[in-house]
């Protein structure tokens, strides 16, 4: 790898504030849209939209679009965003804390009267407006894990198996895995040999 896990955090670190003036908008968004950019170009959401919404022990902040271009696959976002400007642990109560509240989410969402007691101009209406549209067409929900933090733990023990009736599966990108990807891609890109130029 190029660079060690502090280096790519304060890489990615320089990256969110460089990308969220650039935007004019919270660092918050700006590594939403990073790190779901880098997830889209790894196979493990087909597209990303931002609908943050937090409040009472509910969190959600984006989805992968809809499951009929996704096999079914219904993804939901959840992020754990570190702004102290070190490498940070995320433990096991912590990811069980953000799993809890995307699932809450996700089972408030079925529910008309939460949906009408939303503001209709909000992003979290429109979240939970996407959640119920979806069920019919989803055979599997993916709650995907956002985070700046080093996992703790396996999270071998928190797979949810069902919700709402659904089948559940969870995946968790931290840091380590985000620089494991990226370093892997730039480890590629040193490799490309140009066979046309080199042996005619």
């Amino acid at each position: 790898m190029t660079d060690s896990l502090e280096e790519f955090h304060r890489e990615l670190s320089r990256d969110v504030m460089m990308t969220a003036d650039a935007g004019g908008g919270f660092k918050e968004e700006a590594f939403f849209e990073i790190v779901s950019g880098h997830l889209v170009a790894a196979g493990e959401l087909e597209t990303h939209e931002r609908t943050h919404y937090v409040d009472r022990g509910l969190r959600i902040d984006g989805h992968g679009g809809h499951p009929r271009d996704a096999d079914g696959v219904l993804s939901l976002i959840v992020q754990d965003f570190d702004q102290t400007g070190e490498v940070r642990t995320l433990t096991g109560t912590d990811l069980d804390v953000l799993l809890k509240r995307l699932t809450q989410f996700v089972q408030k969402s079925r529910d008309s009267a939460f949906r009408n007691g939303l503001e209709e101009s909000s992003s979290g209406f429109e979240a939970a407006i996407h959640v119920d549209g979806c069920w019919e067409l989803t055979r599997r929900v993916k709650l995907v894990v956002l985070s700046n933090r080093r996992l703790s733990v396996r999270i071998d023990g928190r797979q949810i198996a069902s919700l709402e009736g659904k089948e559940t599966v969870t995946t968790v990108w931290d840091l380590e895995r985000l620089h494991r990807y990226v370093n892997s891609g730039r480890e590629r890109e040193d490799m490309v040999v140009d066979l046309v130029s080199d042996h005619g």
